[in-house]
């Protein structure tokens, strides 16, 4: 992954040199552009001197949304990676309450255009997980663009993987703002575990449902267990598809039985079924965790 590993190596830097207080410095998207494309020069002088026209930069409370701009626009896809990795910074922790109003209610959209014509494999999980950033800290504000594009996308077979990316994400974490869509979510997971589904549809589905089921813990007995033979049904389709993916898709049952025991326990030979066919299948391992 020495993709990964350069920009990994570039925001390490980029942060050590961030701490400091800033100067106000106004900075267009193509400007902003300019200089993360300086960030991935492999000339340690070069970034030193785009590192400092960043830190200005990030004194600028619109430089989030020129991040969005720059992830939606650039052709380059470390470039859009970078700009993800780094908006994704500026929105965590509680910056996020200190973007200007407008700001925040256009973030969620150019997030979801960005998600949408994304082309290259390797820029959706950070655009992923900037999704997750806004469902989680954005409440209603980002809930309306951001989870009817995930409602829309997740029943569009070309763009469901990338909607039930952003939901599992958004759910390794959930804010309680999420609640109140439990069922809304728990159906367009459902969606992911229908027959025919592609394995890595099936994987995200599955790990939305785990931390779905952590989020509304013993509320919702009914609904998990109306979700439990789809969820049997779609971890073992995806061992016989992808024995890797499947092992770890079985955390899903550990998140049902800590949330919820009675929602798996009122039934439990169909479970028992399900770890006693991975065994004997010889699922490397899936079946300790059965």
């Amino acid at each position: 992954m020495p993709q990964y590993s350069l920009l990994c190596g570039v925001f390490r830097f980029i942060n050590f040199r961030l701490r400091r207080k800033r100067p106000l410095s106004k900075m267009a998207a193509p400007e902003l552009q300019a200089v993360l494309e300086q960030l991935l020069e492999p000339d340690n002088a070069v970034i030193q001197q785009a590192t400092a026209r960043l830190r200005e930069a990030f004194a600028d409370p619109r430089t989030p949304e020129r991040l969005a701009e720059i992830v939606v626009g650039a052709a380059r896809p470390q470039l859009r990676q970078l700009a993800a990795v780094l908006l994704r910074r500026r929105l965590s922790g509680g910056r996020w309450r200190h973007l200007d109003p407008e700001l925040r209610l256009r973030l969620p959209s150019l997030l979801a255009e960005a998600l949408e014509k994304e082309t290259d494999r390797s820029v959706l999980p950070s655009l992923s997980h900037v999704g997750a950033v806004l469902l989680r800290r954005g409440g209603a504000e980002a809930w309306a663009p951001m989870g009817q594009w995930v409602q829309r996308a997740a029943r569009d077979p070309h763009l469901q993987e990338r909607a039930l990316q952003v939901l599992s994400a958004a759910l390794e974490d959930p804010p309680p703002s999420l609640t109140p869509h439990c069922r809304p979510i728990a159906e367009l997971c459902r969606g992911g575990l229908q027959p025919g589904t592609p394995p890595h549809s099936t994987a995200y589905a599955l790990k939305a449902l785990g931390g779905l089921a952590a989020a509304l813990g013993g509320t919702q007995t009914d609904l998990l267990r109306s979700l439990l033979p789809d969820v049997l049904r779609a971890l073992q389709a995806l061992i016989d598809a992808d024995e890797e993916l499947g092992a770890a898709a079985l955390e899903v049952l550990d998140e049902f039985v800590a949330a919820d025991p009675k929602a798996v326990t009122f039934d439990l030979r169909p479970v028992l079924d399900l770890c006693l066919q991975t065994h004997l299948s010889g699922g490397e391992g899936a079946g300790p965790r059965c």
